[in-house]
């Protein structure tokens, strides 16, 4: 894969979710400005859940915002474990966001491949901004290290099978993530530096390491996540 220049951004812990926010945010107001509306895929993880709150405190467009997600597991939309559930619960909860505009993978249906199609219908031909978390394997989305699903290039969302519980998911495919105009990473904690320097400062492909497919993107990284970075760096 060839080496690309992700723009590697080092923030305090305390100020990452804000500073989260604020990226996503910007990217919001471009694409509203720029087309009338955004369209955001946002992840499920533990990376995230600490953004919503200071998201849903800022003043945005939301009503010209529509909501999709990276990846679901296959559990209720009320389980923990749920991609949805804490972004419900903080965010679409907020007076100005609602769920007017928000696309559930409804991955607690059984034919998770008539859910794959049905929600790859309802993508925009091309998303604004893909949030991705970085997981301590490297894997970002439902997209894990050695998975088929990195292979493929005409679908935009494909059932999987994830080597941990809930196995069963559904996850935007390389071709969604790739053609997003915008990619914003997230990494925090130092059980996440490795695969961040892996990603980030290693030759290899996706295969390895699925957070390579980001590399165009912002990366949003604790001092922690970072530590085992060397050479220039910027700070937020």
């Amino acid at each position: 894969m060839p080496r690309m220049a992700p723009d590697i951004v080092i923030v305090e812990p305390a100020d990452f979710p804000r500073t989260v926010a604020l990226r996503i945010a910007a990217a919001i107001e471009v694409a509203v400005r720029e087309h009338g509306n955004a369209s955001l895929a946002l992840p499920g993880g533990p990376q995230i859940k600490l953004v919503y709150g200071a998201l849903a405190e800022l003043q945005l467009p939301w009503h010209h915002v529509d909501f999709f997600f990276t990846d679901e597991r296959g559990v209720p939309s009320n389980h923990p474990a749920s991609s949805y559930f804490p972004a419900a619960d903080v965010l679409f909860s907020a007076p100005r966001i609602g769920l007017e505009n928000v696309y559930r993978i409804e991955a607690e249906r059984a034919d998770h491949a008539a859910v794959a199609e049905e929600y790859e219908t309802r993508l925009p031909a091309r998303l604004d901004l893909v949030v991705l978390e970085v997981g301590l394997d490297g894997h970002v989305a439902g997209l894990f290290p050695r998975s088929a699903a990195l292979t493929e290039r005409e679908r935009r969302a494909v059932p999987v099978e994830a080597p941990q519980k809930p196995r069963r998911r559904i996850t935007l495919t390389p071709a969604a993530i790739e053609s997003a105009r915008e990619l914003v990473v997230l990494a925090t904690g130092r059980d996440r530096a490795a695969v961040v320097r892996g990603a980030l400062r290693e030759i290899g492909d996706a295969s390895e390491l699925p957070a390579r497919l980001a590399l165009r993107g912002t990366w949003l990284l604790d001092r922690a996540a970072a530590a085992l970075l060397s050479g220039p760096s910027d700070s937020a």
